[in-house]
């Protein structure tokens, strides 16, 4: 488990984002996936912590 603000996140998404959607008329739903690439860093790593054996 991660402990920080999350404001320290910082996520940057690739530009190339494919949507598909396919119907299905028997069950009368719509699905929709997106596919994109994604990074996600600290902008502080001192301003983190890791927690370990947490039990809830």
């Amino acid at each position: 488990m991660l402990l920080c603000n999350p404001k320290n996140i910082h996520v940057g998404i690739w530009r190339q984002i494919r949507l598909e959607s396919a119907r299905d008329i028997s069950e009368g739903t719509l699905k929709v996936v997106a596919t994109l690439r994604f990074d996600a860093k600290f902008a502080e790593e001192p301003g983190t912590a890791k927690a370990i054996n947490v039990q809830l």
